[in-house]
């Protein structure tokens, strides 16, 4: 599922086909089954990410680099 901000959009389209049609400046990817758009985070607290009010989590895989795109390090 694409979830927006207005709607949720069931698709068949990879996670990784996606990410390689999203702007990398503007998504990443925190999690094997997620991909967030970095402008939208609120808040980051130890393995998750709030997004509105959805807690999406943060892998251990992904972690140094959700943080290096987000220049928390």
């Amino acid at each position: 599922f694409l979830h927006l901000e207005s709607e949720k959009i069931f698709t068949y389209c990879s996670l990784k086909k996606l990410s390689e049609k999203l702007a990398p400046q503007s998504f990443i990817q925190t999690h094997r089954s997620y991909i967030i758009n970095i402008d939208k985070i609120k808040d980051i607290e130890n393995n998750s990410v709030l997004i509105g009010t959805k807690v999406i989590p943060i892998s251990r895989r992904y972690k140094k680099n959700v943080l290096n795109k987000i220049d928390v390090l």
